[in-house]
């Protein structure tokens, strides 16, 4: 927060059952109101009129007492009449974020903007690069409403905020250190029906909850004087037990350091106890110490207007007004104050420039001289250029005119040359590993007289001719089998012929002995890598 000089000013703070109003001068209180106040809740329209015309005929007696009533006064409002929502944005350009911030807001309120008076402050998370923006609104005819009433007394409305943003001022008057992540805790049993709870990030809102003293019909729950209802503290501690809940489902990552209360002294034992069983370190802050200071105002319903009252001379770490939110929104669009001025002042020079033709002569005189510059700084360059290519060694099938795409061409058709050949390659048959097996396989017996090889393009065929002799013809029969069983198992038959069979067998006499002349035909060829 920032000190600013102002003369008198006037905060008032409409709560559920009381108004109350402090007219300052500077830091001291002038003036302090407190006016018991009936809400109308006739259904009838004419006694709810009845009822309107009693309670501002009670305003008007009592704002008599305000000693400058013409200054345009600070208006705080409770929580069941504001709307505060904090979201984040990527960062953007200053001239986007009106529309972002518009949309995004539309997710997290139950009523039309065009329902609202609203603003926003936007600051920036330079860790994390996004926007946190704080949004405040208030309903159109809760405004009006209000601003009827103290029109009729003679007030104007200089601007509206939240109740728990104008208590906020009292940290810095009263020497409270706001620095890290710390929750505040606005408490009038007493009095008010309900209790502001907020997290502040260096000053900043990250969070609000207005925790609401009535039931849920809308009735107040029994209290005493003094505030120690067991029904209204038992709702209390559950409220707040919510409220840390849902903080720290929100914002696992910034973990509350210190929690302050602004609270009377007749329930601290019991809140003291309560808080420090959900783990929060507890500090009451005592506005009792500063009765000189703050006079006569000791209540949290004047400690509100009291802090709306020192707007003028206490400033928070951000601006909210929904009052005058214009003036803040166009500022993005178009130049004002001096800005203004700067804008029409140049317009104004531009008008009354005469062009010098000496002048536009230098001007190109200075630019040709500036190409010439480059052009000189760029002949080595282009001469290193031509000695590497000059130093290329030469391919006769390769023009070095060549541009890179016919370049890749030829590159394209040489790997498919080369590919064909591979594949050449790898389809030729070679017989090494057949003359290999082949006399590996005969048993004993049996004799090779001829071995005939053919091949063309598709297919092969190995005719092997020759002679088994056992002195049996059975015997000599189970020979040439035997051989093309043992060619059928060689792997390298079996992975070129897809046929071997014997075409021909018959007795044959050589000198004086019988033998058996037999005939092994092998056809076909298999796509395998010849070894």
């Amino acid at each position: 927060m920032s000190w600013k000089k102002a003369s008198g000013s006037l905060g008032i703070y409409f709560g559920g059952q009381v108004v109350n109003a402090v007219e300052v001068d500077n830091k001291k209180v002038v003036t302090s109101i407190s006016i018991p106040m009936q809400v109308p809740a006739a259904a009838d329209s004419q006694e709810k009129n009845k009822e309107e015309a009693a309670l501002l005929a009670l305003l008007t007696s009592e704002f008599k007492k305000i000693k400058s009533p013409s200054t345009p006064a600070v208006l705080s409002l409770p929580g069941k009449d504001f709307i505060i929502r904090t979201f984040e944005l990527p960062v953007m350009p200053q001239d986007e974020l009106n529309s972002a911030v518009a949309f995004e807001a539309k997710k997290y309120i139950p009523f039309k903007l065009e329902e609202l008076m609203f603003d926003f402050h936007v600051q920036l998370d330079r860790i994390n690069r996004r926007n946190m923006v704080l949004f405040a609104a208030i309903k159109r005819d809760v405004f009006t409403r209000h601003q009827f009433l103290l029109n009729q007394c003679g007030i104007k409305i200089g601007t509206v905020e939240y109740s728990a943003f104008s208590v906020l001022r009292l940290l810095n008057l009263l020497r409270v250190n706001d620095r890290g992540i710390i929750g505040l805790f606005n408490v009038d049993l007493s009095a008010e029906d309900e209790v502001d709870f907020l997290v502040l990030d260096n000053g900043y809102p990250l969070f609000s909850r207005d925790i609401p003293l009535t039931t849920r019909g809308g009735t107040d729950i029994p209290r005493q004087e003094n505030g120690n209802s067991e029904q209204l503290i038992e709702k209390f501690k559950t409220e707040i037990r919510i409220s840390a809940d849902y903080y720290q489902r929100k914002f696992p990552l910034k973990r509350i350091e210190k929690v302050y209360f602004i609270s009377g002294s007749n329930y601290r034992p019991i809140l003291e106890e309560f808080v420090k069983e959900i783990g929060f370190p507890l500090d009451f802050i005592d506005v009792t110490r500063y009765a000189a200071e703050i006079g006569t105002v000791l209540n949290l319903g004047l400690l509100r207007s009291y802090g709306a009252a020192l707007s003028g001379v206490l400033k928070t770490n951000f601006k909210l007004d929904v009052v005058n939110p214009k003036q803040r929104l166009l500022a993005v669009k178009k130049p004002h104050g001096k800005a203004a001025g700067v804008a029409a002042g140049v317009g104004n020079l531009a008008a009354d420039i005469k062009i010098n033709p000496k002048t536009v002569i230098v001007g190109l005189l200075i630019c040709a001289l500036a190409f010439l510059i480059g052009l000189y700084r760029l002949k080595p360059v282009e001469q290193e250029f031509a000695n590497i290519i000059s130093m290329r060694p030469s391919v006769t099938s390769v023009s070095v005119d060549l541009s890179p795409d016919e370049l890749t061409t030829i590159n394209d058709s040489y790997r498919k040359r080369l590919k064909d050949l591979e594949a050449l390659i790898k389809k030729q048959l070679y017989i090494t590993g057949l003359l290999d097996g082949i006399p590996r396989s005969l048993p004993d017996g049996v004799w090779l007289k001829e071995l005939i090889f053919k091949k063309d393009d598709t297919n092969a065929e190995l005719l092997l001719r020759g002679i088994a002799y056992a002195g049996d013809n059975e015997t000599e029969m189970n020979l040439v089998n035997s051989f093309l069983n043992n060619l059928r198992g060689l792997p390298v038959f079996g992975d070129y012929f897809k046929d071997m069979s014997i075409t021909s067998v018959e007795q044959n006499k050589t000198g004086s002995s019988m033998m058996t002349d037999f005939e092994i035909n092998c056809k076909g060829v298999k796509s395998q890598v010849a070894k």
